[in-house]
């Protein structure tokens, strides 16, 4: 999959709660930020979280360090990332974030170029 690459290096996705079916977002894809620094497979914030009913399944709570040196705790459960043609089964889960950010734990399923100078982003499955 090939994207043009502005600013931050972002893809699109979707998630799936494969217990209950539902799909965030309903019609299309949503931008989800790529970042290196997070270790997980994907952070979202609370109202998606519960918009997918993964509130309503037994979570997980993990406690994560941040780059500060303070802690936060999260909760969640498995799900589905879709990006392109791509279906990728991971721990999904909430904190107190603004972004749909996806960690090394989701990217390391993945050859990523990103190419500044022409302002492109290929990822191909591994």
């Amino acid at each position: 999959m090939i994207s043009p690459l502005v600013g931050a290096p972002f893809l699109e996705i979707s998630i799936e709660n494969p217990f209950n079916g539902k799909i965030y977002p309903e019609d299309g894809k949503v931008l989800a930020v790529m970042d290196t620094g997070y270790e997980g497979f994907l952070m979202l914030p609370e109202d998606v979280f519960e918009f997918l009913g993964f509130d309503e399944l037994d979570l997980e709570e993990r406690r994560l360090l941040l780059p500060n040196g303070n802690f936060i705790t999260s909760r969640g459960t498995y799900g589905i990332v879709r990006v392109g043609d791509f279906k990728c089964e991971g721990f999904i889960e909430t904190s107190n974030v603004d972004e749909l950010i996806l960690g090394v734990e989701f990217l390391s399923g993945f050859r990523i170029t990103l190419d500044y100078c022409i302002k492109r982003l290929e990822i191909y499955k591994c």
